[in-house]
């Protein structure tokens, strides 16, 4: 079940995430994958203006990655982007749905990270 969830659900994950290369901003919307009760799995949408939206913070707890839970977060989320351009910084774990979908690279970072960009109308 994927939920909206809040910035503090997200607090037993940061660490983790943080060392994944993950960034946290304000005026986030999360929304958590449940699966027995228990967050597998987040991500987060924000919006600037009314034309674009910045996906974002896709994780997989550790334990429950394979599973699918990425693609149905990335698929749930992007049903919240029609008619708006979307942009995303992937790290080099998630790039290639992005791609797959579609996306176009439009900036490259020595850390390997690439700022995609797509137009969901």
């Amino acid at each position: 079940m994927i939920t909206p969830i809040s910035f503090l659900d997200l607090k037993p994950f940061l660490d983790q995430a943080k060392k994944e290369m993950l960034t946290f901003c304000d005026n986030v919307e999360y929304f958590g994958y449940y699966n027995e009760d228990k967050i597998v799995a987040f991500c987060g949408i924000r919006y600037v203006g009314s034309k674009k939206a910045i996906v974002k913070n896709y994780f997989v707890v550790k334990e429950h990655r394979g599973k699918g839970y990425f693609k149905i977060l990335f698929e749930y989320s992007l049903s919240f982007t029609q008619g708006k351009t979307i942009e995303a910084t992937c790290t080099p774990m998630s790039i290639n749905l992005f791609l797959k979908k579609g996306f176009k690279v439009i900036k490259e970072y020595k850390n390997g990270c690439k700022t995609v960009w797509y137009e969901n109308i």
